[in-house]
C-alpha cells in the first residue's frame, strides 16, 4: 500500500487525512499547528516535523491550504514540497489557489520534472468528513473534486497510488484541456 502525506490540516486536509486512514493507508500529515493532529495519531497517522519529512516518505502528496501565500511557502520555500520530492511521487494541490498560483506552481513542478496536479474540492465541512447521509466509500471521502486539466493523466497517477476501485473523480465536470480546473471551481457556483 502506498504512503499518503497531506499537508495542511484544516477543514479539508483534516478531513483527507482522516479517510485516508479509514481505508487502511499510511498516512504523515504535517501542519503549522501540531496539535491539529492529536486525534488523527490516534487513529495511526504520523506527524511530521516538516514538510520535508512529510514529503520524504510519501508516494502521493496533498497539499491543503488556505490561499496563494501559503501554498506558495510549502511549495517553493527551502524546505518545501518541489525541493524534496522526486520524479516518482505525485504532488497534488487541493487548495484554495488562484489560477495564477497554480500555474506558477505547474510550471515550478514542470521545471523540476515533477508530478503536479490542481485538484480543487467543494463539499465543504460535511464533504471532508463525509456526513449528509451519505456513506464514505472513498479516501477523499464525499469532496466533489474537479477535473484537472490533464484528468485522465491525473486519473493514472492517484490510481497507481491509490488501491483503490472507485474513481476518484466521483462527479467529473468536463472542461476542455487548457483549462485551469481552478478556473472550473471558481466559475461553479453560478453553472448550477
Amino acid at each position: 500500500m502506498k504512503h499518503i502525506a497531506v499537508l495542511g490540516l484544516g477543514i479539508m486536509g483534516h478531513g483527507i487525512a482522516d479517510n485516508f486512514l479509514k481505508h487502511g493507508y499510511e498516512v504523515t500529515v504535517w501542519n503549522r499547528s501540531p496539535e491539529k493532529a492529536d486525534d488523527l495519531v490516534v487513529r495511526g497517522a504520523i506527524v511530521a516535523v516538516s514538510v520535508a519529512d512529510a514529503v520524504a516518505v510519501a508516494d502521493l502528496v496533498f497539499e491543503v491550504t488556505a490561499n496563494d501565500e501559503s501554498s506558495r511557502e510549502l511549495w517553493l520555500g527551502a524546505d518545501g514540497i518541489i525541493s524534496h520530492a522526486n520524479a516518482g511521487q505525485t504532488l497534488i494541490t487541493c487548495a484554495t489557489l488562484s489560477v495564477e498560483g497554480v500555474d506558477g506552481l505547474a510550471v515550478a513542478c514542470a521545471e523540476k520534472g515533477l508530478t503536479f496536479f490542481d485538484m480543487p474540492m467543494t463539499g465543504g465541512r460535511q464533504g471532508a468528513l463525509a456526513q449528509g447521509g451519505q456513506p464514505c466509500t472513498h479516501p477523499l471521502g464525499n469532496l466533489r473534486r474537479r477535473a484537472p486539466r490533464n484528468a485522465e493523466r491525473a486519473q493514472a497517477a492517484v490510481d497507481r497510488c491509490c488501491d483503490v476501485r472507485q474513481r476518484v473523480r466521483q462527479r467529473p465536470i468536463k472542461i476542455k484541456d487548457d483549462s485551469p480546473a481552478h478556473f472550473c471551481m471558481l466559475a461553479s457556483p453560478y453553472s448550477g
